[in-house]
Formats: structure tokens, sequence, C-alpha cells
């Protein structure tokens, strides 16, 4: 009908879309912004649209902006233009900060995080134009005049990365982080900066944990735990120092795992840890692991309670991932303080039957965990390095010491009489 299209040009101009603002009318940029008669436009007209609109809506007031943006009409107007503004329009000497679409992302993305949606927060920013992947160098002089600086990009980033773990998306998450990652050795004032910085490294470890990658998020959640700021809350660097601990302990045994169990272990603010509800324990469990004493079932129970539903996960060998890596660790021990030992006894120290034990200890020695052999005929682990000074013979051991020690005396004394 050319008269109803027509009518509907005549609907569609920057006044009408004035009006539709002013008067909250979302229907009204509904019929502007949608249906067959937006897709007859030209590439012209639709652009003269969308930039009026978003300029138009940039330039309201904050209580309007967060009035209009409750209804669901104007915000798909918005998306609209928004979709097209970013088809049509490249950057020159316009400043990617100034654009006003970049405005309006900013002015979506701060309501709908505010509102708690966090997905329809993340898909705004996710779009922001922020200048191309070889113009963010800040000391190479290679910067686009009006480009986002690197600082300004991880922020961005880790924005977007913070509303998808909002939401339990790690892999959107994760994503986001890596871009972030990009940027984030390329901040150029690290000190006026910190906070960004901050923010992505705890992040990141937040992501790692829930990735079970236990040990790389460990040492991640120590490093920012050791966070020197005095703007930061004492508590919350307490807390990273309890996940880190969890991590640690969760994590694959090795020397890796030692490592970052000797640093927590050493942190003076381990006993602190106590304080909490959800870490009360764990300064007894960290400390016994990593002087590679067996733990019990009863001293594990309340850290258990503690623990995340992604760190309860039941693996592939029917063990959650605290109950492998507790055995795993009870394994080392038991090396400490045997040369030998049959599987049925073993078993009976780990906790478990006699040929689970024998399957994780071939697992951990093929892997190069553990140390040792196993004799299937006779059930029997031998392990293949014993630490004499903390093992059963280490009273033997003491007691040879000491002899030797007298016999080298007395043989100086008849060799000087």
């Amino acid at each position: 009908d050319p008269q109803a299209a027509e009518d509907w040009k005549m609907a569609a101009s920057p006044e009408s879309i004035d009006a539709a603002l002013h008067s909250s009318d979302g229907q009204a940029l509904a019929r502007i912004f949608s249906g067959l008669g937006w897709s007859a436009l030209g590439s012209s007209e639709k652009r003269s649209l969308t930039v009026h609109l978003i300029r138009s809506f940039v330039g309201l007031p904050q209580s309007n902006q967060t009035n209009l943006l409750k209804n669901l009409d104007i915000v798909q107007a918005l998306e609209t233009a928004l979709a097209h503004y970013n088809s049509t329009n490249t950057i020159s000497s316009e400043s990617y900060r100034s654009t006003p679409d970049n405005g309006l992302r900013k002015i979506m993305f701060v309501h709908f995080t505010q509102v708690g949606e966090f997905l329809q927060a993340a898909s705004i920013y996710s779009n922001m134009r922020m200048g191309g992947p070889d113009t963010h160098d800040e000391n190479g002089g290679n910067l686009i005049q009006g480009d986002f600086s690197a600082a300004e990009k991880c922020d961005i980033f880790v924005s977007i990365a913070e509303c998808y773990i909002a939401e339990d998306q790690n892999v959107e998450a994760d994503s986001a982080l890596q871009r972030a990652g990009l940027f984030v050795d390329k901040i150029a004032d690290a000190e006026a900066n910190w906070q960004i910085i901050l923010r992505y490294k705890s992040n990141y470890a937040n992501i790692l944990d829930s990735n079970r990658k236990f040990l790389q998020a460990s040492s991640r959640y120590h490093e920012v735990s050791q966070t020197t700021r005095v703007e930061i809350d004492p508590q919350n660097l307490l807390e990273l120092l309890g996940n880190a601990a969890t991590c640690a302990i969760l994590a694959k045994s090795g020397p890796q795992r030692h490592h970052i169990l000797a640093l927590i272990s050493k942190d003076e603010r381990l006993e602190q840890l106590d304080q909490l509800p959800q870490f009360q324990n764990h300064s007894v469990v960290v400390k016994k692991m990593y002087k590679n004493h067996l733990l019990r079932k009863e001293e594990l129970e309340i850290f258990e309670k503690s623990l995340q539903e992604h760190q309860r996960a039941i693996m592939s060998d029917g063990l959650s991932i605290m109950e492998r890596a507790i055995i795993e660790h009870n394994m080392i021990a038991t090396s400490k303080l045997y040369t030998s030992i049959l599987f049925t006894e073993l078993g009976v120290l780990l906790g478990v039957h006699s040929n689970k034990a024998e399957k994780v200890a071939a697992k951990m020695i093929a892997e190069g965990q553990l140390e040792g052999t196993i004799d299937q005929v006779e059930g029997i682990l031998t392990f293949g390095e014993v630490d004499a000074e903390s093992g059963l013979l280490g009273w033997d051991r003491a007691i040879t010491d000491v002899c030797e020690e007298f016999n080298r005396v007395s043989d100086l004394i008849k060799g000087s009489a």
C-alpha cells in the first residue's frame, strides 16, 4: 500500500522520535525501527534516524534514561539503532571515546548491571568500538588519535568478564579475560590503574578455580592476596588467601603444589583464617600437607563442607576432587614413613579399599608423582625413596649418626694421645 508506506515515512521523522522519547512511547519507536517500513528505508534514511535516536537519548538527563530503559520496546529500538550504526560508521578523525554509540553503550551497560541483567550488559559492552588490535601500544607512539588506551580496553573486557562470571558463564568469561590479558601488560601507568589490574588478576584466579585448574588458581589467588595497598580491605585479602589455600589443597600433588603450600603455610595471616567460618580449619590442613603428615578423615569434614559446587565434582575414577587430592597426599605422606607396605594396610591408612589404593598408586607412579614399584602377586607397594629424617627409619638413622660421630671423636682423641 503506497499510502501506508508514505504515512509510515511521515511518522518516521526526527520529530516523532523526540516525541516518543519525551512521552516514553516505546510502541512508537518500535514502529519506526522495526517491521517492513524500516526494512524499506534506504541506508541514508536509516543512518539519519539512527544517529538522531542515539544522540537524543544520550543527551537526556540520567533519570529519564533510566526510566526509558525499563521499556522493552525502547531497548529494542536502541539495540537496532546501535547495530545499524556499527555497520555504517567508521572512525576517521572522530574520537572513539566520544562517539554517540559508545556513549549509549556505556549508559546501557551501567543500567543493566545495576538491575542485574548481566548477560544483556555483557552483550552491549562486547560491541564497544575501541580501535584496531595494532593501535594500542601506549609506549610505541602507534596510538590512533582518539583510540582507547590499553587500560580502557582492559577495563572493558574485565567488566564483560565480571558480567559473565555473575551468570556462571565461565567459557565466555574466560574468553573476555583472555582479551583483557592482551592489554594488561601494556598499561602505561600501572600505579594509576592498579584497580583494573587487580580486578583482572582476581577474576582470572576465579576462572581458573571454576575451571578446576586448582594449582594455577592457587598461585594467582596467593599473588593477589599479597597486595599491600591501604585502599583494600584486609578482610578481602584474607579471603583471597583462604581461596589460595582451598585450591592448593585440591591441586594435584607434586613439587609445584608443595611450593605453593610452603608460601601459604609461611604466611603470617594463615592462623587468621580460623576466624572465618568458610576457612576455619584450612590452616591445619595446609600445615599438615606442607609437612607431609597424614590427614585423618575427621580433620577433613569441616574442610569439605566449605567447598563450592564445582569443587565437589566426581572425577572419572569415581573419586571426588577432594578425595583424590587427599588420597594422593596421604600416599606421599606414607612414602615418607615406610619403605614398603601391603595394599591391605595402605587401604586402611588411606581410608579406601586395597584395590583402589593400588590403582591410585599405579597412576601416581605412571605420572611421576610417586617413586615406587608394585608387586601385584604379593600385594606390596615398595617406595623408591624414603625420607629418613621423618620416617620410621629416622630413629635408626639418628642412632647410627650418633655412633659414627662418637667413633670419629674417639679416633681423634686416640690420635692426639
